[in-house]
């Protein structure tokens, strides 16, 4: 925004700091000087400067000067008209005026007006802004608009009787649906869809749609005598809903969306009437002052320590860190009004910068902002110590492992999807700039399906999907306030055409259920996870079972439950027959989405490893095959362990390896086949060795 460096000064005294200074220190504080013009033709500087987003109090002559005297701790001029050789050009106040809409109001009429040409200074400063002089009412209105940010304009009456009463003429009314007439005398499109508005009457002509948008047909000139005067602060709740209707902005409609300083707004209101009745002749007439009543009630709890603590130490000075009394005195200098307590202090915002100042860091912003950000060491601390990677992390990886080994192609989509339904959990985009990005997504099966459908539609082969990604919801509480809250989920689409075949001259088997259903079993198993499944009928969830009913076949869908606490986190079902078509497939497909978080607490952990070390023999082994006939109650796994037990045995190894049946004498005997395999840890076995051993076994049996 351009300001002039002439009418800088007359608000605040500069000349005795160096201009090289003032710019290095706008900069520094976040008020970046783009460019400086001189302008001698007008003896004055054009010095163009970045209004940061979230400044709109410093978007005004009088907002700049107020942030410059700040930054550099002098103080203001006498900004607003000598009340004391002025008359009060202000109505008395209307006490019950039954608006929703407004906040602030004036409204006053001035008859019999003699229209002098505008002055040279006032033609100079509007030059300053590239605004081309028309006449001195539009040039006095656009000046005071440009010093204090306000909005205010003037209306030409046209000719009036002598003895008309405003009062009865000009009126403020609430308008509702029928919204015609408002078409015909405003340029304002989609007004029809507003709730309700409200309007200032002249004659029972339009004069203003307050907020919104003005009657052009009142527009003054040169010639006009009799004009109104209406100055208006709009709640900026309302100005936003209506903007969320119509969408379209207007400069009425900007103007209030910077949010208009209430606490200025009876000065450059005075102080228009005033410029307009000094430079010209006239009489004026009090009509409307309203003001609704406001508690400057924005209090912040800050902590000295904290403030300390972001900051960090100051370079060379005289203290290493900001001291609680140079804290106090900055404070103080942003003109925050401070109330103090034992370990903290309560801060209260001035009005002017209450639509920045929310919370503890942006004081703590505003506090280095003007101590200097160059004041303080801007190096890191530094941090030797290595981090370790949350298990989170490592079961991600595992996971994402896991399902490319089974052949399945991951994807990644937007967090962003198309609104389909008005499911109480969606989180819907304020203001999208999309339709298909207008809510954050509840789910991925359904970007998976589409990405599917996309790929046949490209006559792509038919691919596998998985995608690991959070999802976000919202649930109501008890005190009807709703909880935001966002998931890791893992959802996939498997199911193919040409799955297994049992013999090499049979035609290919497409993917049957149980056949999928071992796939999750192995995904399951793979993560020492124990999961249980149960029909879907019998478990009740939100968000599942809107998946279940979009996506899912009713009577193919299976829900993921924890098998210790029976908890869901998941479900596995068949496509249904729409989503089946809309894919094109002569094949059955099978989606699942399962709960990270949910999933993680399936998993068994095993805290030890359950191994014994022992030394490895440098000699060969030998390995023997005996039979031996047992009763048909024995069991095989005893005599195992009963052979290996015997100590005095060199043996490495105990395998079964046949069984069978034979009869003698009419006797039915069960005969069963070890491999057992020797080996001496010091030395080679010989025959001798082996007869003994076998010898001994033997023995052993014969017990």
């Amino acid at each position: 925004m351009k300001f002039s460096w002439k009418l800088l000064n007359e608000f605040v005294d500069l000349h005795q700091i160096p201009f090289k200074h003032i710019i290095e220190q706008l900069t520094l504080s976040g008020f970046e000087v783009e460019e400086i013009d001189d302008k001698p033709e007008i003896d004055d500087k054009i010095i163009s400067i970045s209004i940061p987003a979230n400044r709109s109090d410093a978007d005004s002559i009088i907002g700049i000067a107020r942030e410059i005297s700040t930054i550099l701790n002098i103080n203001l001029k006498n900004i607003c008209i000598d009340q004391n050789n002025t008359q009060s050009y202000s109505s008395g106040y209307v006490k019950n005026l039954n608006s929703e809409i407004l906040l602030d109001l004036q409204v006053n009429v001035i008859t019999l007006l003699k229209q002098n040409t505008s002055p040279k200074w006032l033609r100079n400063y509007l030059k300053v802004y590239d605004i081309k002089s028309q006449n001195i009412l539009h040039d006095i209105a656009e000046y005071i608009n440009v010093k204090w940010g306000q909005d205010i304009e003037i209306f030409d009456l046209g000719d009036v009787p002598s003895n008309i009463n405003y009062k009865k003429t000009i009126k403020l009314k609430r308008q509702y649906k029928d919204t015609q007439d408002i078409n015909e005398s405003v340029d304002l499109k989609n007004i029809y869809k507003l709730p309700y508005c409200e309007i200032i009457y002249y004659n029972k002509e339009i004069l203003s749609v307050l907020g919104l948008q003005s009657n052009s047909k009142f527009i003054c000139n040169e010639k006009s005598k009799n004009i109104i005067i209406l100055g208006q602060i709009c709640s900026p709740s309302y100005i936003r809903n209506a903007f969320s209707h119509i969408k379209s902005k207007t400069d009425t409609i900007n103007k209030h969306l910077k949010n208009i300083i209430r606490s200025d707004f009876n000065s450059a209101y005075d102080e228009l009437i005033y410029l307009i009745l000094t430079l010209n002749q006239g009489s004026t007439e009090k009509l409307y002052k309203y003001k609704k009543h406001y508690i400057n009630n924005k209090i912040i709890k800050i902590y000295p320590q904290n403030i300390v603590k972001t900051l960090g130490p100051c370079k060379k000075s005289n203290e290493l860190i900001l001291s609680n009394q140079t804290i106090k005195n900055i404070l103080a200098q942003l003109k925050f009004i401070i109330h103090n307590n034992a370990d903290h202090l309560l801060v209260q915002i001035p009005e002017h910068r209450q639509a920045d100042i929310n919370r503890e860091i942006d004081i703590i912003e505003e506090v280095a902002r003007i101590y200097g950000f160059d004041k303080f060491i801007d190096e890191l601390p530094s941090n030797n110590r290595l981090g370790s990677t949350p298990y989170i992390i490592k079961l991600i990886k595992k996971i994402r492992h896991i399902l490319r080994n089974i052949g399945l192609h991951e994807v990644v989509h937007y967090s962003l999807e198309k609104q389909s339904n008005n499911n109480i959990n969606n989180i819907n985009i304020y203001n999208p700039l999309i339709y298909d990005q207008s809510r954050l997504k509840i789910s991925l099966v359904q970007q998976l399906i589409n990405t599917a459908i996309y790929n046949k539609k490209q006559k792509n082969s038919p691919i596998e999907y998985f995608e690991i990604g959070k999802i976000f919801y919202k649930v109501q509480k008890q005190d009807n306030e709703f909880k935001y809250l966002e998931n890791i989920h893992i959802a996939g689409i498997i199911g193919n055409h040409n799955f297994s075949r049992r013999l090499w001259n049979e035609k290919n088997y497409e993917l049957t259920w149980f056949q999928a259903k071992g796939i999750m079993e192995d995904f399951f198993e793979k993560l020492n996870a124990n999961v249980i499944w149960i029909q879907h009928y019998k478990a009740i969830n939100n968000i599942m079972e809107d998946i279940i009913i979009k996506v899912c076949h009713p009577y193919r869908t299976a829900i993921l439950c924890n098998a210790s606490t029976k908890k869901i986190i998941g479900i596995f079902g068949q496509l249904n027959t729409k989503l089946k078509n809309d894919l094109g497939n002569t094949h059955t497909t099978y989606i699942f989405e399962i709960n990270l978080e949910d999933l993680e607490d399936t998993i068994s952990h095993n805290k030890h490893l359950a191994y014994n070390a022992k030394r490895y023999s440098l000699y060969p082994s030998v390995t023997r095959d005996i039979s031996i006939v047992m009763n048909k109650n024995d069991s095989t796994e005893h005599i195992k362990k009963k052979i290996l037990a015997y100590s005095k045995m060199c043996i490495e190894s105990i395998e079964v390896f046949n069984e069978y049946t034979t009869y003698k004498l009419n006797k039915k005997n069960r005969s069963v086949g070890f491999r057992i395999t020797y080996r001496l840890n010091n030395r080679t076995l010989n025959d001798k060795d082996i007869h003994n051993i076998d010898q001994e076994i033997n023995n052993l049996m014969s017990i």
